[in-house]
């Protein structure tokens, strides 16, 4: 469907545009520069359907009591109206992404990646229709060897992400 790869761009808050390789230094600054806090980094995908349907994928490094940063990206697809369908889209690429960047971390500072504490964050909940997914997705996410967070937990999937997808 789509994916993110090493010559991607993303955008910050503060709308500037980022290479994913420049995205990845970020994060290990943000994390040098306050190296004995503790740190959570969440990837998450939200979408939403108008005459096409938006993904928007968030990657948020949160400094755990002391605010955070955080980056997004913006992919158009054709209208997808079945909820499945948007659902297992955007937590397929929450997974790619979250390898992309595990593996890149891999490759020049393995140390960052245990002070991260990543986890995926689905955009489902125990109410409403999203409910019934739930198992199926927790299992592919942990099945893959990350974490995850559901509503209301789930804030770079149903914050961020969510902000930017309308």
């Amino acid at each position: 469907m789509f994916t993110v790869n090493r010559n991607s761009y993303f955008r910050n808050a503060e709308q500037e545009k980022i290479k994913f390789d420049d995205l990845i230094k970020r994060v290990i600054d943000y994390i040098e520069n306050d190296p004995l806090q503790e740190y959570k980094l969440s990837i998450g995908t939200d979408s939403m359907t108008y005459k096409d349907t938006r993904f928007v994928l968030a990657i948020v490094l949160h400094r755990v009591g002391k605010g955070g940063i955080y980056f997004y990206k913006k992919f158009d697809h054709s209208e997808i109206r079945d909820l499945r369908t948007k659902l297992y889209a955007e937590t397929q690429l929450s997974i790619e992404t979250a390898n992309l960047l595990v593996s890149t971390l891999l490759e020049d500072r393995e140390d960052i990646i245990d002070k991260m504490n990543l986890s995926i964050h689905l955009d489902i909940g125990t109410s409403g229709p999203t409910k019934d997914l739930i198992k199926e997705l927790e299992g592919w996410v942990t099945a893959v060897g990350y974490d995850y967070e559901i509503k209301p937990n789930s804030y770079a999937a149903s914050f961020i992400a969510d902000r930017y997808s309308k």
